[in-house]
């Protein structure tokens, strides 16, 4: 049996994520009306965690904390 494999395409990754996030946005959104306490875990909230983690450290300039989440990449 073979796979067949398309061709890797950026907008439907960012397409696919988005839906996903959206989804997740309803979903939150429909607890705490309810006033269902709630945690999201995932890959997309561990990313959306430390896009604020970092957003706030480079407002405040944290070199520290910008250094040590990309201390691979220096």
């Amino acid at each position: 049996m073979s796979i067949e494999r398309k061709q890797f395409s950026w907008d439907g990754m960012i397409e696919a994520v988005e839906a996903v996030r959206q989804r997740a946005l309803r979903a939150t959104k429909a607890l705490a009306q309810a006033g269902i306490p709630y945690a999201v875990s995932g890959g997309n909230a561990v990313a959306a965690w430390a896009v604020r983690q970092i957003a706030f450290s480079l407002f405040y300039f944290d070199a520290t904390f910008v250094r040590n989440c990309f201390s691979d990449r220096f």
